[in-house]
């Protein structure tokens, strides 16, 4: 069995990579609830 140490660096790298994708996903989803949101109350209004 080989394991692969990743330096700090490259830890570091993952982490920030991982949770900016993270916060892309929930801006994503904020985004489609607004438009599903708006959707909605034009849909009442008109």
């Amino acid at each position: 069995m080989t394991y692969y140490i990743l330096s700090e660096e490259e830890f570091i790298h993952n982490k920030i990579c991982a949770v900016s994708l993270r916060m892309l996903c929930n801006g994503m989803q904020d985004l489609y609830n607004n438009k599903l949101v708006h959707q909605h109350e034009k849909f009442i209004t008109h």
